[in-house]
């Protein structure tokens, strides 16, 4: 027999006949029934099911079971008859004696992974005496690397307990040193303290070398999973633990000493009463912010040489490390704070082995948490709290500041409108960040020609303008100008182009198929208008081409070395928005985490590439209908922008649209109303086009609209489509976003007819363009379905929203707003045809008001809901169930929460069912 010998070893559950053996627990059973058996019996057993099917001889036994320990005379025959008698007759039949050779497992076997352990590379074994300590006896390997190893020990009298820490030498015992070293400054400075673990003695003279300490309790991690679930344990309890944890470190700030490798596994939990009590520990990746305090103090500095100092600066968990850090800038008390703020989410999350990515925020309900958590974990340390201190500030007063916030939340709650009856698009209008780019205008070629020149040229002022040209830049921008003259402003000349009219469309395909091998050497060159390319075919909406020529700008700039990497890095996030734009949100999202990855890791920290990231999850967080999320994305990058020394009014302005359009969707209508009036502003201040003047004027008149300012946005929004229908054509992506908005005009002001004749063409127009399966065709489809249902038209209703439902589900998941409000009308459309009312039911089941909010964040869902429940419980003939539910609605006033027509439902609805009536049911709205 043999086995390798690695550091964590899988653990199983055996079955084999009616018996079963947990080897993580180290327990038998029989039929169901746990048997008591000893240790020695059941170590036997577990080496003969780990090598099932081979010998294990007598003396393998002897060396695994009994550490090669002289024993007593048939001690190996006495702990299987021990086993034996404990399986029982026809279980035992199964491990085979071999005369004077050694035993063997020779039934059938079941193995079900149940975890892990460590093993020891040092040649430690459980039972044998500590090196150089004869009282104590190891216990317990509670885990091990490939140069250190931490053991549970016991006293052998009076079983005591301590916690050894080995190395064999080199790196790891300068680790030790560092260890000792920073637990004497502690000790020094802070006196005795209970958060502290203290190390009681070490060994630096023979191998293995140790230090010595008390024992402190499990790991917080350990103790996290051995006691269940972590979210189980209320939230206060879990910020209390935090709160000893930021503490203890604060204080080792307060005297100089950096921790920089805080982390689950480095803090111990032990009960103490009725609380627990925390305890740090683990200091050898620690660092002195002033040396000099040592020898204040008289204490050596062992394995703190400016060497080991040095080498010490980027250690640490990945996990857990501070992004400068990872670049190797010098460790500093906001490190700490970044360690901190990641440990934090995991506790209030509920997790603590979970990474802290993008979308964390959705992990964290408490916003104010939120707040914390992203103040601590700031990538730039200029921006991140600027101590642990500041921390526990926020966390000693967040009972406080939530009393404060629900006061604030009250006030504006007050000052809404008392009757709004918010009802927005459902699929938001994305629209262009560069103006002035017309889509697929079918013009001649000298207007297409015209408008790429000013790319051209603008492309190579950039290149012309920059600080640091260079010879090869400038010949980049010649080259790329060269490109732009023969490929694009050739296409006008009416002997060179397939057509006397080409398009734009027409124009940048042909330039796209003469791109190949063009730019063999000079990759930079081809990628810069690959991008550009891209950026047009997005802003055409033709998502294909877009997504090709981007992946392969990806692709020659990922060729050309380490010194594109920032082009690369912006060619990426740029290469997402294709992706949204095709709908693929998981690609989406796995590229730009990974792309966030690779810049974090490498340091690219420059603030282009910094905008191109938030804009680019702004995007993807819109795309999502998850506009809380993309907010502060647009925000951000919209800062980034106005910072820039010369700043871009045109990308601004295109930033401040998305932004703007995001402040629509999250309710923040005064502060769209705001800045799209800015962005109005400065398109007539820079004569932007009519198209780009068009658009802003129509997401304007949202911001106007869904305050209920009919009139003056009317005039907005009207104008809007108009522009947008006589230059792009009625059939065109943003003149069909500009009808949609139309179309909410109608329906907010109760001209239901045109509504219906509206959502009718926009369904028609967007399934022309995207086919009937894409998701924007489908939401229009549930719009038609809802003005449908609003006319009485029923079973038109119920087809189109039925139509709609399961792609829905499929494309955007159950929790996405388009997808319940269709199932919400569906179910509505059902009762009212009195057909089906179990599909009905198990359609209003899974409906949520904080989801149905996110489309119309004033409308009184909760009590929609619950009268749809009502009336399907009613439908059924289960009257005394629908009275609980549709009674308490009688006892509501008419206030800003609940329209006059949902209590007269409501009423009707009690009458219908006290008088036995058969009146056709009303509808909720």
């Amino acid at each position: 027999m043999s086995a390798a010998i690695e550091n964590v070893r899988s653990l199983f559950r055996y079955r084999f006949g009616t018996a079963e053996f947990d080897e993580a627990r180290f327990e038998l059973s029989v039929a169901g029934v746990a048997v008591e058996v000893q240790r020695k019996p059941l170590e036997v057993l577990a080496l003969l099911l780990t090598h099932a099917g081979e010998v294990i001889t007598k003396e393998e036994l002897i060396a695994s079971v009994w550490q090669g320990r002289p024993t007593v005379e048939n001690v190996i025959a006495n702990a299987l008859t021990k086993l034996r008698h404990a399986l029982g007759e026809d279980n035992a039949a199964q491990i085979v004696t071999l005369q004077r050779v050694g035993y063997r497992f020779a039934g059938s076997l079941q193995r079900i992974s149940v975890g892990q352990t460590v093993v020891s590379h040092l040649e430690l074994r459980q039972g044998e005496l500590v090196p150089l300590r004869d009282n104590f006896q190891l216990e317990s390997l509670l885990s091990a690397s490939s140069n250190s190893e931490l053991w549970l020990a016991r006293h052998l009298k009076t079983g005591e307990a301590r916690v050894y820490k080995f190395a064999p030498d080199g790196e790891r015992l300068s680790a030790l040193k560092r260890e000792v070293t920073l637990s004497r400054l502690l000790q020094e400075s802070l006196g005795a303290r209970d958060d502290l673990v203290r190390i009681l003695d070490w060994n630096f003279e023979t191998a293995p070398f140790f230090i010595e300490s008390e024992y402190g309790g499990q790991n917080l991690q350990a103790w996290a999973e051995n006691s269940g679930d972590l979210r189980a344990l209320p939230l206060q309890q879990r910020i209390a633990l935090f709160l000893q944890i930021a503490t203890v470190v604060a204080a080792a700030h307060d005297v100089g000493v950096l921790h920089k490798d805080i982390k689950p596994t480095n803090v111990l939990i032990a009960p103490q009463g009725d609380k627990w009590q925390i305890r740090l520990t683990d200091f050898g990746s620690g660092h002195v912010l002033n040396p000099q305090r040592l020898a204040e103090l008289g204490i050596t500095q062992l394995g703190l040489t400016i060497t080991a100092l040095d080498k010490n600066a980027d250690t640490g968990t990945l996990l857990y490390l501070a992004p400068e850090l990872i670049v190797h800038h010098a460790p500093t008390i906001q490190s700490d704070v970044y360690a901190l703020g990641v440990m934090l989410y995991q506790l209030v999350a509920g997790d603590l082995r979970a990474p802290m990515t993008f979308g964390w925020e959705r992990d964290i309900e408490d916003v104010l948490l939120r707040d914390d958590i992203r103040a601590a974990t700031e990538g730039n340390p200029a921006h991140r709290l600027s101590s642990v201190h500041a921390l526990i500030e926020r966390l000693h007063t967040l009972e406080a500041r939530h009393h404060h916030l629900q006061q604030e939340q009250q006030s504006k709650i007050v000052a809404d409108h008392a009757r709004e009856t918010l009802r927005r698009a459902k699929a938001r209008r994305p629209w262009m960040i560069a103006a002035g780019i017309a889509g697929v205008l079918c013009m001649t070629g000298f207007i297409a020609s015209s408008m790429l020149y000013v790319r051209a040229l603008r492309v190579q002022q950039q290149l012309l303008q920059s600080q640091t040209q260079t010879s090869q830049q400038a010949a980049r921008a010649e080259a790329i100008n060269e490109f732009w003259n023969s490929q694009v402003l050739g296409a006008a000349d009416p002997f060179a182009a397939t057509t006397t009219q080409p398009t734009i469309k027409d124009v940048m395909t042909r330039a796209a198929n003469n791109l190949d091998g063009k730019f063999t050497n000079d990759p930079l060159t081809e990628a810069a208008i690959r991008m550009e390319l891209g950026t047009i075919f997005i802003n055409m909406a033709d998502s294909a081409a877009a997504e090709s020529q981007l992946q392969r700008s990806v692709e020659v700039l990922a060729h050309a070395g380490d010194s594109t990497l920032p082009q690369l890095l912006r060619a990426r996030y740029l290469f997402v928005q294709a992706l949204l734009q095709e709908s693929k949100f998981d690609q989406a999202a796995t590229e730009l985490a990974d792309t966030d990855r690779v810049r974090l890791q490498r340091g690219v920290n420059d603030p282009q590439t910094i905008k191109a990231s938030h804009f680019a999850w702004g995007k993807y967080f819109y795309d999502q209908q998850q506009t809380e999320s993309a907010v502060p994305h647009f925000e951000e990058a919209l800062r980034l922008l106005r910072a820039q020394p010369e700043p871009n009014i045109e990308l601004i302005d295109g930033v401040r649209g998305w932004l703007g359009d995001a402040y629509i969707s999250v309710n923040r209508l005064k502060d769209a109303e705001h800045i799209l009036r800015e962005v109005i502003d400065s398109d007539k201040q820079r004569h932007a086009s009519e198209l780009t003047l068009a658009v802003d004027k129509g997401l304007y008149g949202a911001s106007l609209l869904y305050q209920h300012q009919f009139q003056t946005a009317e005039p907005f929004i009207q104008d809007s489509y108009q522009t947008t229908a006589s230059i792009l054509g009625r059939t065109h992506r943003r003149t069909i976003d500009s009808l949609a908005l139309l179309c909410d005009l109608y329906s907010l002001s109760d001209q239901q007819k045109k509504t219906l004749q509206c959502r009718q063409e926009v369904y028609e127009s967007t399934r022309t363009n995207n086919g009937s399966r894409h998701w924007s065709t489908l939401s229009a489809l549930v719009d038609l379905g809802a003005a449908q249902y609003t006319l009485g038209h029923y079973s038109e209703a119920a087809r189109s929203l039925e139509s709609a439902t399961a792609d829905l589900t499929h494309l955007r998941g159950i929790d996405k707003y388009v997808t319940q409000i269709a199932n919400y009308y569906l179910a509505r459309s059902l009762i009212q045809l009195h057909k089906d009312s179990a599909r009905a039911q198990l359609l209003a089941q899974p409906l949520d008001p904080e989801v149905l909010r996110t489309g119309e964040p004033n409308a009184p869902w909760a009590m929609r809901i619950q009268l749809l429940r009502g009336m399907v419980l009613l439908s059924q003939g289960k009257r005394k169930e629908a009275l609980q539910l549709l009674e308490p609605a009688t006892h509501l006033q008419d206030d800003a929460d609940t329209t006059d027509t949902i209590l007269q439902e409501a009423r009707q609805l009690l009458k219908s069912v006290s008088t036995n009536s058969n009146q056709q049911l009303a509808n909720v709205d």
